[in-house]
């Protein structure tokens, strides 16, 4: 497996659609499995000013290292200033739910919220 900084080509490959129109600005990071897409993170800031999370994958990723690497970017998030990161809860991975609460977040409305100030 190779990890690599994504491309927008990457995101349109793996999703089948480009990021949404009220995503301002992005970082990805894609795995990759003999050439394809297997796993997408990206953290993306909204036109709100918001700070959002996305984590997908194709193949049989381990959720142990992707937790992993969760917390790396949620330290990494604290450290720059974020007060708050974002999610959404994926009905497609899963044990997506029980992911999210161990990584610290907590429901807010429709969303998810990670409070990154404590």
């Amino acid at each position: 497996m190779n990890v690599r900084l994504a491309t927008p080509d990457d995101i349109i490959a793996f999703a089948g659609q480009e990021l949404p129109e009220w995503c301002v600005e992005w970082v990805a990071y894609v795995a990759e499995h003999e050439g394809k897409p297997i796993a997408v993170g990206t953290i993306f800031w909204d036109k709100w000013g918001r700070v959002w999370g996305a984590f997908d994958n194709k193949e049989g990723v381990s959720p142990f290292l992707m937790h992993r690497l969760a917390k790396r970017t949620i330290a990494h998030l604290r450290s720059v200033g974020v007060e708050h990161l974002y999610a959404e809860c994926s009905d497609s991975i899963l044990g997506a739910e029980k992911w999210l609460r161990r990584l610290g977040f907590v429901r807010d409305g429709k969303s998810w919220r990670c409070d990154l100030s404590i």
